[in-house]
């Protein structure tokens, strides 16, 4: 059984975040996209970040952007698996 850790960022704390991941400069000069509508991400629309494949991706505020997280993280244990 896979378990899942989520934790919850203030918007005040979306800058701090992005340091720690290394990506402060691109999130800064609005390199980052949501996966899913290809909006760029600030500290208004950030939702989540997950991890893809190996790889870090983002979500914004859209109804329909953070819902595809679940499926994301089915399809990524299916690969596990």
């Amino acid at each position: 059984m896979h378990s899942e850790q989520v934790k919850a960022v203030h918007r005040a704390e979306v800058a701090e975040l992005f340091e720690r991941l290394g990506l402060r400069e691109a999130f800064e000069n609005s390199e980052l996209q949501c996966r899913i509508c290809r909006d760029v991400i600030t500290s208004e629309n950030f939702r989540a970040v997950t991890l893809l494949a190996g790889e870090l991706v983002f979500y914004c505020t859209k109804w329909e952007c953070p819902m595809s997280i679940v499926e994301n993280l089915q399809d990524q244990r299916d690969e596990d698996d």
